[in-house]
């Protein structure tokens, strides 16, 4: 009989699958060398629903409202090439209409799905109706139910940038899958992608060792840890990038080539990893392992460092204090300064700080000794210093153009874009920073996508 790797849409007969955009990718992800494939596409399907998606889900009087109150998830319209997606849809709406569809693909679906569901209710009902069905199902696919995570690693960044959290699964069916959650703390910290991997543990970590050999880091970059450890680094790195005073993040943040990132799309399957893991452990990431420390307290600290030696000097303490102060604020930490953080600053943040002139004008000079003194605390290899004083001399003229941007004084619209920064929205800041390069915020409201004109070349001139 035709097991789910034959071809179900294939036949023109009554019973024949229809050939819409979903089961299509579930059918592919059936014939996948990928074990995890099916797992991935049922977890990116349960993270647009109601039980995971944020907002409200939508009312019955919505749906009547938006023409969708039958709508079929199989539907291209509702899940087309594009990635678009619905509002949240009640879960229950999904897994009727799973349910209501016998097929292969449609009962590798709710395989996948039942141990990944939250509400113990509707687990009962999809197991219900899948011993109704009786279609052969791969081992990896029965296998999602009986995941079990083994071992976990840690590969941290020596300036805080973000973390790597490594988990081996026991899946049956394959000879092993290694889950890879990237914690990213560029924003605040939040979990920004994650990868299913499908080879064993140890073969990642050690690849991880290699590329971390090759980049000339600490070897103890790469460990392996709790597996409570893991699970608490988790939780804390979801909750505080769902926290109501987290930071904004760009709204083109994604993976390369603008690929979406695989959080939330991830995120009911790393749930029910971590629903599996043992409590009571501690937190590993990078940030947290810095010292406990107040801007306040890093300034004085620097001042009486021989760090500070060579830029000692009547404004000295003011920039320091809005170095230290705009890394507590935005790096979450007043010695995190990375490559990436000091280019933030300077081009985003420190141009429009509330300081006087003369303080912003040593800034040149006072950051790169700070970076010297803070990574000096925090036993940061020397090029990693390196390669961010090599960003202060990258940013430093940004820094500088955005200081001389004709604007008159703190108006209300900049004051309001400060106001908005400050609760983590950079967006308003940064269209003002682009408004004044352009000539203006009417200037910029007229650039468009299209072209300039070619002008003739003017020899004479």
């Amino acid at each position: 009989s035709p097991g789910p790797g034959s071809e179900p849409g294939a036949g023109s007969g009554p019973d024949a699958v229809p050939d819409d955009l979903l089961l299509r990718e579930i059918r592919e992800a059936l014939r996948s060398d990928d074990p995890a494939a099916v797992a991935t596409i049922v977890s990116s399907l349960l993270s647009v629903t109601s039980e995971w998606a944020s907002g409200p889900a939508p009312t019955i009087e919505d749906l009547i409202a938006a023409d969708r109150f039958d709508d079929d998830p199989f539907d291209d319209e509702s899940f087309d090439e594009d990635g678009d997606t619905p509002a949240p849809i009640p879960l229950t709406m999904l897994l009727e209409s799973l349910i209501g569809v016998p097929f292969a693909e449609t009962t590798a679906a709710l395989t996948a799905m039942e141990p990944m569901l939250i509400d113990e209710l509707e687990a009962a009902k999809v197991r219900r109706a899948l011993a109704t069905r009786r279609h052969p199902m791969p081992e990896h696919v029965k296998g999602v139910r009986d995941i079990a995570v083994t071992r976990a690693g840690h590969v941290g960044d020596e300036l805080g940038d973000g973390d790597n959290l490594v988990l081996g699964l026991h899946w049956p069916g394959t000879r092993g899958v290694t889950v890879v959650i990237y914690v990213d703390e560029a924003f605040g910290t939040r979990v920004k992608d994650v990868f299913l991997v499908p080879e064993p543990f140890d073969v990642v970590l050690d690849r991880y060792r290699e590329l971390i050999a090759e980049q000339g880091r600490r070897p103890s970059d790469v460990t392996e840890i709790d597996l409570a450890d893991a699970r608490a680094s988790l939780h804390l790195a979801i909750s505080l990038g769902e926290a109501p005073d987290a930071q904004a993040v760009p709204a083109d943040w994604s993976g390369p080539n603008d690929e979406p990132l695989g959080w939330p799309a991830a995120r009911p399957f790393v749930e029910m990893l971590l629903r599996r893991m043992p409590e009571g452990g501690s937190s590993v990431l990078i940030s947290t392992t810095f010292p406990e420390l107040s801007a306040a307290d890093a300034v004085a600290q620097f001042l009486s460092s021989p760090e500070s030696a060579v830029v000692r000097g009547p404004h000295t303490r003011e920039a320091a204090e809005l170095i230290a102060g705009d890394a507590e604020r935005w790096a979450g930490h007043p010695l995190r300064l990375s490559p990436l953080q000091v280019e933030l600053a300077l081009s985003q943040r420190l141009p429009w700080a509330p300081a006087t002139s003369d303080a912003l004008d040593v800034i040149e000079d006072v950051l790169p000794a700070y970076v010297r003194f803070a990574h000096a605390r925090l036993g940061v290899p020397l090029d990693a210093t390196m390669e961010t004083l090599d960003a202060v001399d990258e940013w430093i003229d940004d820094f500088y153009d955005a200081r001389t941007d004709d604007f008159d004084g703190l108006d209300d619209e900049f004051l309001s874009a400060l106001a908005a920064a400050q609760r983590g929205d950079l967006g308003p800041l940064m269209r003002q920073s682009l408004a004044s390069r352009v000539g203006g915020s009417a200037e910029l409201d007229r650039l468009d996508a299209e072209p300039l004109p070619a002008e003739p070349l003017d020899l004479d001139a």
